[in-house]
């Protein structure tokens, strides 16, 4: 075992091993607890295969995805384009060059063929690390009460509630491949214990976003194995209608449920129902090309609107909790159009991977789907990394089984 690790972690692949296996280890630990970690981490794991590339006598040829890169870089020029426009000029030219940037540096994930990883290794390190650090993240949460108030005087409350959630999103998303991998040609009683470990964090922790997320997850898994094609129209039905519709749909749930409903909503839904609220009227103010991007925060609100609020004050929010909605907001129709294309065709991406991984593909994509609706922010860094790494993981497992004409079990 051990000359096994020496000839893979220091040898001619040395600087994307050492850099996987160190990301193994932290992304489900520190990641689990400091979802912004995930940023350095994934961002050190691109660069170290971008350097081991280069430094290969015999490269193997990129493979650069025109479309991919042309959706994203048309949103990306509109937004550097909405500066001219935008109500916080300097707030969206920073925006715009921290999501050309993280682009930029996220893209030999996708771009870079490379056979010669160990997954084994590296995916051994990842589902033990997920499965250890989800028990003792679980323990955490349950005995938190009791030792909170000395760690975080003065945030003991919102720190009990919220400390692991945007981890645990990640984790979520980090499940599928992972899930795929074990259950196809590994170990289906490890894959059941990720499955059942990521499931008990997920119950465990105050987040209904992640609950939903989780669970849509595994109903489209179901349904994907037994249909595959036709669950893939139906999720691509439902990206279309929230890519049109989003404002209308929120403006709508926003009317509904701040009425007669209101008191069985937590505190936090019934933030998110109000700002919605005034954030779908912004978009009808500059319909075309919106208010710039990071311009969620700054957006006026009319007085007839504070006077109905019970949580949202003048000060207004710190993002939009609804990537949709902040596309429309932000860069308009022109931008919505760009998004949608953009959701769509990654969706559209699920089908060139084999056929045994399809279900587990749509169900990744529709977690990430779900946790779109309500958290978030299109300019978090985080975020994006977390995407990048788990689409990472499919194109590493799927390139490995064609290459070795593996066969499900």
């Amino acid at each position: 075992m051990m000359d096994r690790l020496k000839t893979h972690f220091f040898g001619r692949r040395g600087p994307v091993l050492l850099a996987m296996g160190l990301a193994a280890l932290l992304l489900p630990t520190v990641g689990l607890y400091s979802g912004g970690s995930y940023t350095v981490v994934v961002l050190a794991v691109s660069l170290a295969l971008l350097v081991s590339w280069r430094l290969q006598r015999h490269r193997t040829p990129l493979r650069p995805d025109l479309r991919l890169i042309g959706l994203v870089g048309a949103y990306l020029v509109i937004g550097w384009l909405s500066v001219v426009w935008s109500i916080v000029p300097v707030a969206t030219a920073k925006a715009a060059f921290d999501m050309t940037l993280l682009g930029v540096v996220l893209l030999p994930l996708v771009l870079i063929p490379d056979r010669d990883i160990d997954l084994h290794i590296i995916l051994d390190i990842l589902v033990i690390t997920v499965i250890g650090a989800v028990v003792l993240a679980t323990v955490d949460i349950f005995i938190y009460d009791w030792y909170g108030a000395g760690a975080a005087p003065g945030h003991y409350t919102v720190h009990r509630v919220v400390k692991y959630n945007r981890g645990i999103s990640y984790l979520e998303m980090m499940l599928w491949p992972l899930l795929a991998y074990y259950w196809l040609y590994r170990s289906r009683a490890v894959a059941v214990g990720l499955a059942g470990a990521v499931t008990l964090i997920t119950v465990a922790c105050a987040s209904l976003t992640a609950k939903f997320a989780l669970l849509a997850g595994f109903a489209v898994l179901a349904l994907g194995l037994v249909a595959t094609a036709g669950t893939f129209v139906a999720i691509g039905a439902v990206v279309v209608v929230l890519g049109v519709a989003m404002p209308v749909i929120l403006k709508g749930a926003s009317a509904l449920l701040l009425g007669e409903a209101q008191p069985l909503i937590k505190l936090s839904g019934i933030h998110r129902l109000e700002f919605w609220d005034y954030m779908a009227d912004r978009v009808w103010d500059r319909p075309l090309f919106g208010w710039g991007l990071q311009s969620v925060p700054a957006l006026p609100i009319q007085p007839a609107e504070l006077a109905r609020y019970h949580v949202v004050t003048a000060d207004g929010i710190g993002h939009a909790h609804n990537l949709w909605l902040q596309v429309w907001v932000e860069t308009g129709l022109v931008g919505a159009v760009l998004f949608l294309a953009f959701a769509l065709y990654v969706l559209r991406q699920t089908l060139t991977l084999p056929a045994s991984m399809q279900p587990f593909a749509l169900a990744g994509y529709t977690t990430v789907l779900a946790l779109t609706i309500s958290t978030y922010n299109l300019s978090a860094d985080s975020w994006w990394a977390a995407i990048a790494w788990t689409v990472f993981l499919f194109i590493l497992i799927s390139d490995r089984c064609r290459a070795d004409g593996t066969t499900t079990r």
